[in-house]
């Protein structure tokens, strides 16, 4: 009769010691609590904080609205600051937009300023600042349903010193949608706010948006024209910056 490989490894396990049949126990139980740990913090998402500290009445409701929109969150219990997993930053920022965040002017953005390489001009670290900006407002406005893609530009503003009040800054907007689909008013409201609060002393009367046809969706200076919605959207935005 051929030998069993495994009754052979059991009778010389059985055979061994107690003390080294519980050694050897205790080594395979670890070695599956470390492998089960390590694959558990493989598939844990990379969360990343959504915006700085907010007020706790501000912290409750983005709780809602990300809880409402089936957005995993954490929240540091000193601090109040508020992580979302770094693959939907853009989704839950554009979800809180709609609803005035973030309120009170920028986050984050006032560190930059400070951050100057050695040898990098003043001009060429506010382009840089400028660039990275654009670029992360057009991801966060990209992770909308019916968005397939857009562009941001910001035209800073200019201090000039001959002239009292120099040029106040504005951006545009450029939504690539999909076949078919269109934006609510209400997620106009939110690309501008979403803007305006990114771009310090912004206000929202300065942005304007259009579609990849070339259709304006809401104008500068909040003029009522044919393109599309203006007046109420801008109304909308405004009450968001005032709240």
């Amino acid at each position: 009769m051929a030998d069993n490989p495994i009754l052979n490894r059991v009778s010389g396990f059985a055979a061994q010691p107690v003390t080294r049949q519980m050694a050897l126990l205790i080594g395979m139980a670890a070695s599956v609590a470390l492998g089960v740990g390590v694959i558990q913090w493989a598939m844990k998402p990379d969360f990343q904080p959504l915006y700085g500290a907010m007020s706790p009445a501000d912290n409750a409701t983005a709780v809602s609205l990300l809880q409402a929109n089936g957005i995993p969150y954490t929240m540091a219990g000193g601090s109040g600051l508020l992580s979302v997993p770094s693959d939907q930053i853009p989704q839950a920022r554009m979800a809180l937009a709609s609803e005035g965040f973030p309120r009170g002017g920028g986050v984050g953005f006032e560190s930059l300023y400070q951050e100057q390489e050695m040898g990098l001009s003043s001009f060429m670290e506010q382009a840089r600042y400028n660039r990275a900006v654009e670029a992360e407002l057009a991801r966060t406005i990209s992770a909308m349903d019916s968005v397939k893609g857009a562009r941001v530009h910001v035209a800073a503003s200019k201090q000039s010193a001959f002239i009292r009040r120099g040029q106040e800054p504005s951006a545009s907007v450029m939504v690539s949608l999909y076949p078919g689909r269109g934006l609510s008013e209400r997620q106009l409201a939110g690309i501008v706010h979403l803007v305006a609060s990114s771009i310090p002393e912004l206000q929202a009367s300065k942005v304007s948006v259009v579609d990849q046809a070339g259709k304006l969706l809401s104008s500068q200076d909040g003029e009522d024209n044919d393109f599309g919605y203006t007046s109420e959207q801008f109304r909308i935005a405004q009450q968001l910056e005032d709240s």
